[in-house]
């Protein structure tokens, strides 16, 4: 990580994006909406949004160095991820 890369995510635990932005990077979260609706009962809301996530790989590829995915996301009250989801990023990373 270095001074302007881009981190994309779903919603980075405290630590990770301090460190990330002590390095004077971007920790972008693409988390689903749901995750921000406690009443909203979705079974992956640690799932990352693919189409933001798609534009920000399109926009700004050549500054992302990696991805981070947290398989049961703490920052949005432990949520897990869908491995449905887990695969749709993962040919996103291939395919940048």
């Amino acid at each position: 990580m270095k001074e302007g890369h881009i981190c994309p995510g779903n919603a980075h635990f405290d630590t990770t994006k301090g460190h990330i932005e002590f390095r004077k990077g971007h920790a972008l979260d693409c988390t689903i909406q749901e995750a921000n609706d406690i009443n909203n009962l979705h079974q992956f809301k640690g799932n990352v949004d693919i189409s933001m996530m798609r534009k920000a790989m399109e926009e700004n590829h050549d500054k992302i160095p990696f991805v981070i995915l947290t398989a049961t996301c703490n920052s949005s009250g432990g949520q897990p991820i869908s491995i449905e989801n887990i695969r749709e990023v993962r040919a996103l990373c291939d395919k940048y």
